[in-house]
């Protein structure tokens, strides 16, 4: 995955009301933080395009450094996921709000959900701004 020179205007321009409606969600949660588009393949070898709230260095073991972000926003082919990177005593914050997210299906970091409408905005507001304090 690689930083794009498209704009989260573009992405959203692709995919509509629902992902329109989840940006703003995750901006304002997440604010002040640089919003950048990234694409290319992810894990598993899919092609991704993600909106990343937030930016993070980290070191790899082999001693280079991966630049990331907090917090990313994808549609996939039956709806959309978001990746929260935030940790808190361990645990990756998804697992706090196994139950509280709506209807979607909750991962060790990742949420999938069909449209905006099937998951709890004010949760997933709450898990964004959480996951950027966990960065701060």
């Amino acid at each position: 995955m690689e930083k794009s020179a498209r704009t989260p205007e573009d992405v959203i321009a692709e995919n509509g009301a629902d992902m329109a409606t989840l940006h703003a969600c995750l901006l304002e949660a997440m604010s002040p933080v640089p919003v950048v588009v990234w694409e290319g393949k992810f894990w598993g070898g899919t092609d991704q395009t993600i909106i990343g709230y937030g930016e993070h260095t980290y070191p790899r073991s082999d001693g280079s450094t991966v630049e990331w972000f907090y917090l990313g926003l994808a549609a996939q082919k039956h709806g959309y996921s978001v990746y929260a990177n935030g940790v808190s005593d361990g645990e990756y914050l998804t697992q706090r709000f196994k139950g509280r997210l709506g209807k979607a299906k909750v991962g060790k970091a990742a949420i999938s959900f069909a449209d905006a409408q099937s998951v709890d905005l004010e949760a997933l507001a709450e898990l964004a701004k959480l996951t950027k304090e966990s960065f701060e």
